[in-house]
Parts: C-alpha cells; sequence; structure tokens
C-alpha cells in the first residue's frame, strides 16, 4: 500500500499502487458491480492502511480482552501466519 482504486475502460474496478494508478498494472480486478462490488473494492484498497493502523493501536494499547485477542489474530492472518 498504500493503494488507489481505479475505473478502467471497461467499466470495472481496479486496484493498484498509488504510486502506478496511471501505468495500468493493477493489483485486482473487481468482478461485481453495483454497491457491493464498489464496497468490496473500497474495502479492499483501504486493506493495508487498517492493517497499519490495526497494529498501531494495539501496539500502545494492549490489553488482556478478547477484541484485542481478535485483533492480534486478523494480524497474524493478514501476515499470513494462518493460511
Amino acid at each position: 500500500g498504500p493503494w488507489a482504486i481505479k475505473r478502467g475502460d471497461d467499466g470495472r474496478l481496479y486496484i493498484f499502487e498509488q504510486s502506478e494508478v496511471n501505468d495500468f498494472h493493477p493489483l485486482a480486478k473487481c468482478y461485481r458491480n453495483g454497491f457491493d462490488g464498489e464496497a468490496n473494492v473500497s474495502l479492499i484498497a483501504a486493506a493495508p492502511d487498517l492493517l497499519e493502523a490495526l497494529r498501531e493501536v494495539v501496539a500502545i494499547s494492549d490489553r488482556k480482552h478478547d477484541a484485542w485477542d481478535r485483533a492480534k489474530a486478523v494480524i497474524s492472518k493478514a501476515e499470513g501466519a494462518d493460511s
């Protein structure tokens, strides 16, 4: 990341590295149209920023709570530890 979204000439949404938006070398292509497709693409494009923010929150406020355990598990999964 950071990732960006761009609509292609075919009308589909694509996810790019922010620095490569104009080079048209997408990381991913959304095959669903409509609200669900756009919402999913937006969530995927925000994933690197969300992961970074979650890591920061867990690092500065580690607590004994189910929510923190879930947050740590999600971070591990995103890092490929739970593939």
